[in-house]
């Protein structure tokens, strides 16, 4: 069949024409396939201004590197290069972003993946007449990194599909290459560091979060030797600036326009940071992992307030920064909260849990809540881990009141949370079906989803948002989110330990006693409290505190009916 044009052909190809049936299509594409050769590739990537024979061109390299057909990559890798180097302007973003891959591929194909490094070395040395880093090298520069990053493991073997014995050599000639990589992207970090000082207005957001991407990427390799531990430290503590900047931004939301703004970089940062704690480190560079993560974290979460949080969802126009610093602390806390059980750390992990009490507590929305909750659950898996499995340690029973100021901050704001009373706006944002929004029946909903979990205490055993898919499919999203912060509560509560759960009875009586005007809430709250004395008088006086697990168990459940 014949065409027009070449372009009638593309259209009903890609479906965008009248004539695009499945046997039109099919068709077009067998007449396309005399097109599909390097010689009308190249001769369309360098003379068309045709968006859609760009496309055509750019995916018939793609597929020809990728394919087993006899192909001499040489010049096309210099062709490649140029172009994604120097990209004309009638090229269109998306068809440079193609061509780095293609680029990629052809390099790996070609097996001349050191002689592409060293090239962009040279290039990220060397710095435009304003001080800047050149945009197109970083982009080209991550592309590759993504790629021998993705293609680490068997079971994520990358984009471009190779033998396994090609892969372990072109891993070999990266390898040789990471530390020097790591060594320039922070060189290049402390060049943003210092545009962002001095308000520069060379400055790039775009750049600093792909040499922040970079950096995440190349983490994934666990390099060693001399320097390497320097090397990360590096990493971590101006990653953590950048990472912090939307929270020390001082500058009022109205006149940012004249002040350098990180919403790109500062997400980046806590991407790349989650990248760093996650990886597996050698043993002298995980101790510094640990403790250079540790201290940038409380310092970060210590500028949390509620001007604060403001200013960085201004910053980043949602709420995605605030669910990058929630994800980075969980991604911490899984893979190191075990080394702060050490005793030098025992002041800073009560800060640390003082800190995420704060970033829960002022969380604007729900979404963001239900991300604070994985966090809680990091720590909550922990503390039941400890007791089931280290409790006839001595040391633990200080360890366990680390937590103490933390689980009752957690456990008192989850419950104002779950109360349409204390919480009508955020509860408001969940499509209840049955209510609409309005309070009394929310009220109504939330007091018989406590009601309809209460009695499934051993179903509630592997955290709060384990099952969160299947739970939110069976439940209203109202129901689903009273549920998750109900369960992690009732984990809470069950922590046998009798410091926590004196603490636990104190704040409930204080909330009945302080958070209401209401005298009959007051006398409540007083009620309590003498319950409490009694109670306390009567287990120092027979010394039951003393007699097991038994009797923390009927503690709890009489807090659980209180």
């Amino acid at each position: 069949m014949s065409y027009a044009s070449l372009d009638e052909a593309l259209d009903i190809a890609l479906g965008f024409s009248p004539k695009s049936t499945p046997e039109g299509r099919q068709l077009a594409v067998n007449y396309l396939a005399q097109y599909k050769t390097l010689p009308y590739a190249l001769q369309f990537l360098q003379t068309s201004t045709n968006e859609k024979q760009l496309w055509f061109a750019t995916s018939t390299l793609e597929e020809l590197v990728r394919s087993r057909v006899d192909l001499d990559c040489s010049p096309l890798i210099t062709l490649l290069w140029s172009v994604v180097m120097e990209p004309s302007t009638n090229l269109p973003k998306y068809i440079v972003d193609k061509l780095r891959l293609v680029l990629v591929y052809a390099v790996l194909r070609h097996n001349s993946l050191s002689e592409l490094c060293v090239q962009i070395l040279d290039a990220v040395d060397t710095l435009q007449s304003n001080g800047t880093v050149r945009q197109p090298t970083l982009d080209v520069w991550s592309c590759l990194c993504e790629e021998m990053s993705m293609s680490q493991n068997e079971s994520t073997p990358g984009v471009f599909v190779e033998l396994t014995r090609d892969r372990m050599a072109h891993h070999a000639q990266f390898e040789a290459h990471v530390m020097s990589f790591a060594t320039e992207v922070v060189k290049l970090l402390r060049h943003f560091q210092h545009q962002v000082a001095v308000q520069s207005p060379s400055f790039s957001d775009a750049a600093l979060a792909t040499t922040l991407r970079i950096a995440g990427f190349v983490s994934t390799f666990r390099f060693a030797g001399d320097g390497a531990a320097d090397i990360v430290r590096d990493m971590i503590v101006l990653a953590m600036e950048f990472a912090a900047y939307p929270l020390r931004q001082h500058t009022p939301s109205s006149s940012q326009s004249s002040s350098i703004r990180l919403a790109l970089s500062s997400n980046a940062a806590c991407n790349a940071l989650c990248t760093i704690v996650a990886t597996k480190w050698p043993r002298d560079v995980a101790v510094v992992v640990v403790n250079c993560a540790l201290d940038g974290l409380l310092a970060w979460l210590a500028l949390l307030s509620e001007s604060a949080v403001q200013r960085a969802v201004d910053h980043d126009h949602d709420d995605a920064y605030l669910d990058t610093v929630s994800a980075f602390v969980e991604t911490f806390l899984s893979h190191h909260l075990r080394h702060l059980h050490h005793a030098r750390y025992i002041a800073s992990l009560s800060a640390l849990l003082g800190h995420v009490v704060t970033l829960t507590s002022l969380q604007p929305h729900v979404s963001g809540l239900f991300h604070c909750l994985t966090v809680w659950e990091v720590f909550v898996s922990h503390v039941e881990d400890i007791e089931e499995n280290e409790m006839g340690r001595p040391s633990n029973g200080g360890l366990l009141r680390s937590y103490e100021v933390g689980l009752v901050g957690v456990m008192q704001l989850l419950v104002e949370r779950m109360l349409f009373a204390s919480n009508g706006p955020q509860l408001g944002e969940l499509d209840e079906e049955d209510g609409g929004g309005n309070p009394t029946t929310t009220t109504t909903t939330t007091r018989s989803t406590y009601d309809e979990y209460a009695d499934k205490e051993d179903d509630i055993a592997t955290g709060a948002l384990v099952d969160q898919d299947q739970t939110s499919t069976e439940l209203s999203d109202l129901k689903a989110f009273v549920f998750e912060c109900f369960s992690l509560v009732r984990r809470i509560t069950r922590v046998h330990d009798l410091t926590v759960q004196c603490a636990l009875l104190s704040c409930v009586s204080a909330q009945h006693v302080t958070n209401s005007n209401v005298v009959a809430d007051k006398s409540t709250g007083w009620d309590i409290l003498v319950l409490f004395v009694d109670l306390a008088e009567y287990i120092t006086t027979h010394r039951v505190h003393t007699r097991g697990a038994a009797f923390v168990d009927l503690e709890v459940r009489h807090f659980i009916i209180v």
